[in-house]
């Protein structure tokens, strides 16, 4: 009786942390502000204790699930419609670099030493802080930066040189499988995909994975046989 009962527990708990997660949205674990840190935190413990704790009833351990799942939902609505909730909930960014000059002042009371900026900026490719215009720690404790002019590189229009955009890449092969539905809206088929491959000489059964932009250029890249190790 108490396999089934756990069996069902565990049963129960998955399926409201999944419903009440896909609810919620990808917020709670992509943006992790302070507060989605605790909701996130707190809405495990709730599962947990809905599943190993016997002592609680299981209709009780599903609404305190449900009932905390509201109130993060309230509260979100609130950061949205109130700058002073947003403030308490969330808090605010921070401006640690601020016209090329370190505001060490602020530093401290974040309590983030000289070191771990210096690491967050080699985590945006930026080893020389003379390279830094404005730098902004972020509610979700990233950083967020904007280079000097004479930093930043050149772009195509610094160079006049007209482009468009190439859209968003259209999967068509994967591991050698056509896949027919992403080639009918832009209205390619197999065959003509099939004879593409063929202009470069490549078989099908030899694909990874083929992608296609908006101007119908392919990307072709093949699976690593033994023999091109050799």
């Amino acid at each position: 009786m108490d396999v089934w009962d756990s069996l069902l527990r565990s049963v129960m708990a998955l399926g409201g942390l999944i419903l009440w997660s896909r609810i919620l949205g990808k917020k709670l674990i992509s943006q992790m502000t302070f507060f989605d840190f605790v909701a996130g935190t707190t809405f495990g413990s709730i599962g947990g204790n809905l599943m190993f704790k016997k002592d609680v009833p299981l209709w009780l351990g599903l609404l305190s699930l449900s009932a905390f799942s509201l109130l993060v939902l309230l509260s979100d609505f609130i950061a949205m419609k109130s700058s002073r909730g947003r403030r308490l909930l969330e808090s605010q960014y921070t401006v640690i670099i601020e016209n090329g000059q370190v505001r060490d002042d602020l530093l401290k009371g974040i309590r983030l030493s000289v070191h771990e900026l210096l690491m967050l900026l080699r985590k945006k490719d930026i080893f020389y802080l003379d390279e830094v215009e404005t730098a902004i720690l972020e509610t979700d404790g990233t950083i967020t930066v904007l280079k000097k002019a004479q930093a930043l590189p050149l772009s195509r229009s610094d160079m006049n040189i007209q482009s468009s955009s190439r859209g968003l890449p259209i999967l068509c092969v994967v591991e050698g499988n056509v896949l027919e539905e992403n080639l009918k809206p832009v209205g390619k088929s197999r065959k003509w995909l099939l004879k593409e491959l063929y202009k470069r000489g490549v078989q099908l059964e030899n694909v990874l994975f083929v992608q296609m932009d908006s101007k119908g250029t392919l990307f072709v890249d093949l699976r690593v046989t033994r023999e091109s190790q050799m």
